[in-house]
């Protein structure tokens, strides 16, 4: 049996169950839950716990995720299947806000939310003022997050440089003109989930000299394995997960948000394990990993810590019982999700380091966008009738045009004709077009 359909196996029967049968249902690769599911687990626990590895060095459940796959690959569909608990606990937040709002009209309880969508820093430190537990930002498309770094490349911004914070979970400290005293958030908690398409993962590269992309679980499943499926899922698997998942949430969101974290510790014989295996990871990484994998291998072990610290959480008993120490059986179960990971990275590296008509190609493509450009902005229906690299569909334009974007060759949008009438296109950096696309 491979890794992955091992470590599926170890997982709680609720969980196993809602994976495959989720994925059967959908008739996606188990890759694509088993991605929803990481990522829940992640904002399940969120602050309430954090693992104490040595007296100075300690890790929470904080994931960067994401799952690469094409254009109607049905990797939407299974990231919402996975995460939907979250997102039934939150409207149960939702309501209980309005019910104590309509008591008490002068009431200064602001909403917590979990899951968002908008992924600037400044709207994550809003929402993590009022929430101690935890955000979890899914992107259904994470193209559209490192977008938004490469708009404040020239202009200053530090949105980058706060994701690289978030994923310690460390201390932010927000300072405003307006303000006299700046916020300080102790202890913030991040995790990021989403897809990206294979054809614009390229994009991703350019963080390479910053650890950025070094962050991230990938996973790059075969995409023919995606099939029409007539498979119904149980709604008893379906409501199991779901309790499970809301009521292990609901007694960690109050530990975090009454107590603030919790530090707990291996056990005698995980914490054997834990040596053996974190130096097994450290002379790999110096003896036998490629040089371009070796900053990804580094961070495998605080992954390795961090989904010790999730898996043993995850258990139904610790809706009664409280957590005292990670066992050794929870980190074997993460040391076969690292092993997973580690076949992943070779895959996904390929594609940053294995492409090499790719920078021909873009050559190709700015060339035809200057010579037939007006004013600075080509058309989307222009792009399909020249057959821009291929193109077929519109879907193809716009996957060519997302990686220029990323590349910071300039962006989408949508531009207003002279008559009124708005087409939408590509507008290259530095021209007209640029300042006036929407």
């Amino acid at each position: 049996m491979d890794n992955l359909n091992l470590f599926i196996l170890n997982l709680p029967l609720k969980v196993q169950k809602m994976i495959q049968q989720s994925a059967a249902s959908i008739g996606c690769p188990v890759e694509y839950s088993l991605v929803g599911f990481i990522s829940s687990m992640s904002i399940i626990v969120g602050n309430a716990y954090k693992l104490q590895i040595k007296r100075n060095y300690s890790v929470k459940g904080i994931v960067y995720i994401t799952l690469i796959a094409p254009p109607g690959g049905k990797k939407s569909p299974a990231l919402n299947m996975l995460i939907e608990p979250i997102r039934k606990y939150q409207k149960r937040l939702y309501e209980e806000y309005k019910q104590q709002i309509a008591e008490d009209d002068e009431s200064e309880k602001e909403l917590q939310l979990l899951v968002v969508t908008d992924s600037t820093t400044e709207a994550i430190n809003e929402t993590l003022k009022n929430n101690k537990h935890g955000l979890l930002v899914y992107k259904d498309e994470m193209a559209s997050l490192m977008k938004s770094f490469n708009m404040y490349k020239s202009g200053g911004g530090d949105d980058l440089e706060k994701y690289l914070e978030f994923w310690n979970g460390g201390m932010v400290v927000i300072s405003r003109k307006s303000a006299k005293i700046p916020t300080i958030i102790d202890s913030t908690f991040v995790t990021i989930v989403g897809g990206i398409q294979p054809s614009v993962i390229k994009g991703l590269s350019n963080f390479s000299n910053n650890g950025f992309q070094e962050r991230f679980c990938f996973f790059m499943p075969d995409p023919s394995q995606n099939k029409y499926s007539k498979f119904e899922m149980d709604e008893e698997v379906m409501k199991n997960y779901s309790d499970l998942c809301v009521a292990l949430l609901s007694k960690y969101n109050n530990i975090s948000n009454e107590e603030g974290t919790r530090t707990i510790q291996f056990s005698e014989e995980a914490q054997e394990l834990w040596h053996s295996e974190a130096a097994k990871l450290s002379d790999e990484m110096h003896d036998s990993t490629p040089i371009y994998l070796q900053a990804y291998w580094s961070k495998l072990e605080s992954y390795l810590g961090r989904f010790a610290l999730l898996l043993e959480l995850l258990q139904e008993k610790y809706i009664k019982e409280d957590c005292m120490e990670v066992s050794a059986e929870s980190l074997s179960k993460a040391l076969m999700l690292i092993e997973i990971l580690k076949i992943e990275a070779r895959k996904v590296w390929k594609l940053f380091d294995e492409n090499p008509d790719h920078e021909k190609d873009m050559a190709k493509v700015k060339d035809w966008i200057k010579a037939n450009e007006i004013n600075g902005f080509i058309a989307r229906r222009d792009a399909l009738n020249a057959k821009l690299l291929g193109s077929k569909t519109t879907k193809d334009v716009d996957s060519i045009f997302e990686t220029l974007e990323l590349e910071g060759f300039g962006k989408q949008g949508t531009a207003a004709l002279i008559t009124g009438r708005k087409i939408i296109g590509f507008a290259r950096k530095g021209t007209n077009a640029y300042n006036r696309i929407s």
